[in-house]
C-alpha cells in the first residue's frame, strides 16, 4: 500500500492564492481525498479572520476530514525563521497560532518555513511547542543532523513532474495553491488525479500522519 501526501504552499483567501473551488473539484472527484494546505497567517498584511466567509468554507471542509492547515511562516517574508534564536523563533510561532486562533481556524502542529528558510532555532522551538513534522527542502538537509522528535520530512514528488517511481511507498506531493513554480494546483490538478484513479493501492494521509522521516 502507498501513501499519498498532497501539500500545497500559501493557502489564503486573497487572489489567486484561494483554491477553494479546484480543493472542492479534487473532494468531488475523489471523495476519500485528503489535502494538506501551508497556510501563513498573515498574507500581503491580510489576516485569516478578514473573510470570515472563507473562514466558515473552510472551517467544514476540516470539520468534514478532507482538507487540514498547518502553519507556513506568520508574515511569509523571506527568512523570517532563519537566523533567527530559539525564544524569536517560539514568539512568531505563537503569533502565528493566535493568528489562526482569531480565525477559528483549526491546524496541525506541521511547519513548513516560506520559501523553505529555516534555521537550527526554529527547529528546537517547533519542538519546545509541540510541533510533530518539519516539512524541509533539500538544501537544508543538514538539520537531518539535529537530535530532536521533530520529524523531518522532504518531499519526492514536485507536482510538476511525472510521479515518482513505482519503489516509493510514502510519495509526499508538494505544489502550490496557485499557479507559481510550475506546480499550482489547478495546473496540476489532471495529472494527480490521473495518478490516483491508475493506482489501486493509495491510502491518503495528511502532514501530520506521516510517520517518521522522509528523505
Amino acid at each position: 500500500m502507498k501513501t499519498l501526501v498532497l501539500d500545497y504552499d500559501d493557502y489564503h483567501w486573497q487572489s489567486p492564492e484561494n483554491c477553494l473551488d479546484t480543493v472542492k473539484e479534487m473532494i468531488s472527484r475523489v471523495p476519500e481525498i485528503k489535502i494538506s494546505l501551508f497556510t501563513p497567517s498573515l498574507y500581503h498584511g491580510k489576516p485569516l479572520e478578514a473573510d470570515w466567509a472563507w473562514c466558515e468554507e473552510t472551517r467544514e471542509l476540516i470539520k468534514a476530514g478532507r482538507i487540514v492547515l498547518a502553519v507556513h511562516g506568520t508574515e511569509h517574508e523571506t527568512s523570517e525563521y532563519e537566523n533567527i534564536d530559539e525564544a524569536e523563533a517560539r514568539e512568531k510561532l505563537l503569533t502565528a497560532e493566535k493568528m489562526f486562533m482569531n480565525a477559528d481556524l483549526p491546524f496541525v502542529r506541521a511547519f513548513k518555513a516560506p520559501h523553505w528558510q529555516i534555521g537550527e532555532g526554529t527547529m528546537k522551538a517547533l519542538r519546545r511547542l509541540g510541533y510533530s513534522h518539519a516539512y524541509l527542502h533539500e538544501d537544508t538537509k543538514h538539520l537531518m543532523e539535529l537530535e530532536t522528535p521533530v520529524r523531518r520530512v522532504f518531499y519526492n514528488w514536485n507536482l510538476l513532474d511525472a510521479a515518482p517511481p513505482e519503489d516509493v511507498d510514502v510519495i509526499i506531493g508538494h505544489g502550490h495553491t496557485h499557479d507559481v513554480c510550475g506546480n499550482g494546483i489547478a495546473q496540476t490538478m489532471e495529472r494527480v488525479l490521473q495518478f490516483v484513479e491508475k493506482s489501486s493501492d493509495i491510502q491518503f494521509a495528511f502532514v501530520h500522519e506521516v510517520t517518521g522521516n522522509v528523505v
